[in-house]
């Protein structure tokens, strides 16, 4: 009996023991996504494009998702994830925990030329973390999943003219003309709305009576004008001297047409 169980314990050393509760691989070769975050049309994306670096340079690139990452830290559990999906050396893996709202970005040690530790941390933070703050995993994941794909690409000196990248610091790009006119109206707006609170504040700096309520209503529209001339800064920076010459106008126009009725005054 004692043979016996002695033979038990020894096969049971060599039997893999899973880890209760991690994730697993899914029938994706390149993306597994417990969290259920991506698109049928993502996880495609990934296994076409993961499958093309594999066959070209023998680089494996896979993106996980998982619910969450229970009690566990962030870095155990991704190298947890590197390790038994066997991604090696020269992989990457991009591994995302949804309700706690982290994302990692791990790497074999033969890739660490093409992919520093200072650029996957820049790569996230303009690439994926605007999509991600606002819900948007999907789309996050595939332009984060598009920048390292372009980098090691551009860094073996392969072709990747077809993937698009879009800086998502500033998603309005694609509608930056009609933001700026959008500004422009607001703004000379807002100069001709704050100068009439300026000059009834200006009027009644003598009383109590509306001297507040005038002065806070000011303030206000002065801060609004602010973020839109930063706005349109970010979209266009010479956008900024044609906005100032209509609020100019604006405030001039209204200063004229309250000059006048304090004169009639």
């Amino acid at each position: 009996m004692k043979k016996f169980y002695s033979f038990v314990i020894l096969l049971l050393l060599f039997i893999p023991i899973s880890v209760n509760g991690l994730v697993k691989p899914s029938q994706y070769k390149y993306v597994t996504d417990d969290a259920n975050i991506m698109s049928e049309e993502l996880i495609n994306y990934i296994s076409i494009y993961s499958k093309f670096l594999k066959d070209k340079m023998d680089i494996s690139y896979y993106v996980v998702s998982v619910k969450n990452i229970e009690d566990y830290d962030l870095e155990s559990y991704s190298e947890y994830v590197f390790n038994s999906f066997n991604i090696g050396s020269r992989g990457i893996l991009i591994f995302i925990s949804k309700e706690d709202r982290k994302i990692r970005v791990d790497i074999g040690y033969e890739l660490e030329d093409a992919l520093s530790s200072e650029l996957l941390d820049r790569y996230i933070d303009i690439y994926m973390m605007p999509y991600l703050k606002n819900g948007n995993w999907n789309d996050g994941i595939k332009n984060g999943y598009s920048a390292f794909y372009k980098e090691i690409c551009n860094y073996y000196n392969v072709d990747s003219s077809e993937l698009v990248v879009e800086d998502a610091r500033y998603l309005t790009s694609n509608y930056k003309p009609y933001i700026i006119l959008a500004i422009i109206f607001i703004n000379s707006l807002i100069s001709y709305v704050f100068t009439s609170f300026f000059m009834r504040f200006y009027r009644n700096k003598e009383k109590d009576k509306n001297k507040t309520k005038d002065m806070i209503l000011f303030i206000i529209c002065l801060i609004i004008n602010i973020l839109l001339f930063y706005l349109a800064y970010i979209l266009l920076p010479l956008s900024v001297i044609i906005i100032l010459l209509f609020e100019l106008l604006a405030i001039k126009t209204n200063y004229d047409k309250n000059f006048k009725k304090m004169k009639k005054k």
